[in-house]
């Protein structure tokens, strides 16, 4: 058996195809779609076990670069959690864990782990913590509205402006943001909100929209230049809303958003050397793996 240390320019069609089994075997997709888009950097690196010419076991590790409380700092977010099923209880995340931690012994870290793997995690320091969304009332919002049918339009997933709109993204929130995403928003378009893609009007930008009932979810506002939250608000489809929700911290279009406990089924937002308490924000849901 092998550790294997690979990144988005080191890592080889074969050991593609060696993640993309073992990922296939464990999870039941491929990241076969996200590599084609050729996005995959250096910021993310896979520690893994190969044995012969299978891989085996692995953990992903996403070098976020992000503004916490006004300050730049680097955290890792662990992912792709994995062990083929006939490899299991055989210590080898713990070799993974190991050789992490060792290498980055004090870079603070987070992830998302499912129910049954919390335990596992507390082993290495990891703690879960509760999250808060922010959520405007379209109440509250109606100061700032124009036409309540919105003036979004939509944006197919490869349309050149989307790739256009993530390569000028600028980064505007102070409590708690990602300085570098690129990559990661990709993979989320991608795989998850590739019909969710619009533009808002003159060329201001780009927004990831989502709607249940009367809740519309903006996922994420990808802004080549500041935004005031009349623009904003005037050009959502809010027509038949009650309630705004953000999945970022949407801090530099207002200070009196409200929040509400964030919970997604099976999976726990766990951290390590650092709590987003401290800053007071909610971690861009476009950027978690």
């Amino acid at each position: 058996m092998e550790l294997v240390n690979k990144n988005g320019h080191t890592a080889t069609l074969q050991f593609k195809n060696q993640l993309n089994r073992l990922v296939q075997d464990v999870f039941g997709f491929s990241f076969q779609r996200f590599h084609e888009l050729n996005v995959w950097d250096e910021d993310y690196e896979y520690f893994s076990i190969v044995d012969e010419d299978t891989m085996i076991a692995n953990i992903g590790v996403y070098h976020m670069q992000m503004v916490l409380g006004g300050r730049e700092q680097t955290l890792l977010q662990i992912g792709a959690v994995a062990t083929a099923p006939n490899h299991r209880r055989q210590g080898l995340i713990r070799r993974l864990f190991e050789e992490i931690l060792g290498r980055y012994p004090d870079a603070p870290m987070y992830l998302y782990g499912g129910d049954d793997v919390v335990d596992l995690y507390r082993k290495f320091g990891f703690q879960p913590v509760p999250e808060q969304q922010p959520f405007l009332t379209v109440t509250e919002a109606a100061p700032f509205l124009g036409n309540s049918e919105g003036g979004c339009v939509p944006l197919a997933l490869l349309d050149a402006k989307v790739d256009q709109y993530l390569r000028r993204r600028k980064v505007f929130a102070q409590s708690l943001d990602c300085l570098n995403p690129y990559a990661v928003n990709w993979f989320h378009l991608a795989y998850n909100y590739s019909d969710c893609i619009y533009e808002l009007p003159a060329d201001r930008g780009m927004v990831v929209l989502q709607t249940e009932g009367a809740v519309l979810r903006v996922l994420d506002l990808v802004l080549p230049q500041p935004l005031a939250l009349d623009e904003l608000l005037g050009a959502l489809p809010l027509a038949g809303k009650t309630k705004v929700e953000f999945g970022f911290t949407p801090d530099y279009l207002c200070e009196d958003f409200q929040v509400q406990p964030f919970v997604e089924e099976d999976s726990n937002f766990m951290v390590k050397g650092w709590s987003p308490a401290d800053v007071g924000g909610f971690l861009p849901r476009l950027t978690r793996t």
